[in-house]
Formats: structure tokens, sequence, C-alpha cells
């Protein structure tokens, strides 16, 4: 995740488990991380912006429903965001 706007896969080992640790925000329609903890899931940071879950878009969807879902995943999925 070198320059603004490169878009970033990463890899969430246990999206259940770590969903509550990247502190997801909505902002604009937009799902943000929102922890500022070093050595975040999947080499998330803080302002980063998740675009796809897996095979789900979470660009327009609550923050409620983004948890949710996550909370329903098992093993590792890929993760899509934009850095902050």
């Amino acid at each position: 995740m070198e320059g603004r706007g490169y878009l970033g896969k990463m890899t969430l080992t246990s999206p259940k488990d770590d969903v509550d640790k990247l502190c997801l925000r909505s902002y604009n329609n937009c799902i943000y991380v929102f922890s500022f903890e070093d050595n975040l899931p999947g080499g998330l940071r803080f302002g980063d912006q998740l675009l796809r879950i897996k095979d789900e878009c979470v660009t327009g969807l609550p923050t409620e429903k983004v948890i949710e879902y996550c909370k329903q995943l098992s093993g590792t999925c890929e993760v899509c965001a934009r850095p902050g």
C-alpha cells in the first residue's frame, strides 16, 4: 500500500475475531478502520477504507451489517481496502 488511492488486498485470518480489533466506523456511506492500534489484522491501518470483504461489497452498507457479516465468516478471507 504505497501511494494514496492504491487498492490493496489483505487477508484476515479470523474475520469474526478480527472485526472487533478494527473498530469499524461508517462515514459518507463508506466503512473505515478506526483503530489506532499497531499491528492490526491484515496489515490494515487507521483510516483505511474497506471496499470488499470476501465476496461482499461493503460500500454503502451500515457498519452493523458489515460487522454482522464478518461475524458469520470462518477461516481466512480476502479483504480489499483503499489506504486512508
